[in-house]
């Protein structure tokens, strides 16, 4: 016959206690976490993806750069119109240069009424920047590149010759 010992007898594992951090353990690990996600985020941007705004047109209607979306009065087809024109160089709003006008690329009607529609910004795009170490470019690829010139500014074209 065996005995058990009631409950409130038997041995419970003890709990470890933490010691409690001081104010400057605290401080300490939390610059170090982002110092740490800061560096990543870097080397994220700088050799794996970067994502980047169409800035014009140029690329519709597939890629959108800054547009208003618009509807036709007189046919009530719906259609994106560039309105890059708007900023200046800085993409900053030139408030006497506004697109005040549109044709319906469907019916043909001359809109007069754009000028107070609001214009979005430009697509973003996500450029896998270790793409092409592995395969080769294929015609109409959306690909980025620094324009010779002026190495800050960059171009985001379509691939059409090979």
């Amino acid at each position: 016959m065996t005995t058990t010992k009631p409950a409130d007898t038997q041995k419970v594992p003890a709990k470890k206690v933490k010691p409690k951090k001081s104010f400057d353990e605290e401080v300490r690990e939390t610059v170090e976490a982002i110092v740490i996600a800061f560096i990543l985020a870097f080397l994220f941007r700088t050799s794996v993806a970067e994502a980047f705004i169409i800035p014009t047109g140029s690329m519709a209607p597939t890629l959108l750069g800054r547009h208003k979306d618009l509807t036709c009065p007189g046919c009530g087809y719906s259609y994106e119109m560039g309105a890059s024109q708007e900023l200046d160089d800085a993409g900053y709003l030139i408030p006497y240069n506004r697109v005040d006008m549109s044709m319906c690329p469907n019916c043909q009607h001359i809109n007069r009424n754009v000028e107070t529609k609001i214009g979005f910004k430009g697509d973003r795009i996500l450029v896998n920047k270790a793409a092409y170490q592995y395969m080769d470019p294929k015609r109409f690829d959306v690909i980025v590149f620094k324009y010779p010139m002026d190495p800050k500014t960059n171009y985001i074209k379509r691939l059409v010759g090979l």
